[in-house]
């Protein structure tokens, strides 16, 4: 019978606080409704878990190495994993030099990530106190390794006779974690242009570290 009981289902919505015991929800024909009840990433967010980060502006780069035109960094003993959702750029001014930009991540170190500071921003109402933190021309401990070629950049300029470089944002879901002591930067490997400006961004979830 207890069985029976914690199987059962019952159509239609349920409002439940947390903690609070539930029946499976069905559908009409008696089906289990299985599918997202907010938008994705509505409950990371409304838990105070989901952060963003925009950098200033900065020079892409034209290798990878220990310095960074943007990373995010998970400071060692943080107690959380960053879960990277979204990265960006956004081309701001100058003529890019074409290239390639690079999802690079760096090893475990106990040397912290160090640069030009950026405020986080709570997905749900803009408040600080992220563990992740964000920087502009950073400086990493040691050179990191390429993970993945994530946009191509042409040789363009922003004029009124050719057309701007379209804003890019990649869908990580969930693809790339960051553990305590390592970072995420974003570098270019490609030419050095004529003072090529863009604007990185990075939205990421920060889940607390399984023990054991």
């Amino acid at each position: 019978m207890l069985e029976r009981l914690a199987l059962a289902g019952r159509a239609g919505f349920q409002l439940l606080t947390d903690g609070a015991e539930g029946l499976l929800r069905l559908g009409k024909e008696g089906q289990l409704i299985v599918g997202e009840g907010q938008a994705k990433l509505y409950e990371a967010a409304r838990r105070g878990r989901l952060w963003w980060v925009l950098s200033g502006t900065v020079a892409p780069g034209t290798s990878v190495g220990t310095t960074a035109a943007f990373a995010l960094a998970n400071p060692a003993g943080s107690g959380v994993d960053l879960v990277i959702h979204k990265i960006g750029m956004g081309y701001v001014s100058g003529t890019l030099g074409a290239g390639v930009i690079m999802a690079c991540i760096g090893a475990k170190s106990d040397t912290a990530v160090s640069g030009t500071a950026l405020t986080s921003r709570a997905a749900r109402g803009g408040g600080a106190g992220s563990k992740g933190a964000g920087f502009t021309t950073a400086t990493l401990p040691a050179s990191p390794n390429i993970y993945s070629a994530v946009w191509n950049v042409s040789a363009i300029e922003g004029t009124g006779t050719s057309a701007l470089p379209a804003e890019a944002t990649i869908n990580v879901d969930g693809a790339i974690v960051i553990p305590e002591g390592c970072s995420l930067s974003l570098q270019e490997i490609g030419g050095v242009g004529t003072s090529p400006l863009v604007r990185f961004s990075a939205c990421w979830e920060e889940v607390p570290v399984l023990q054991g």
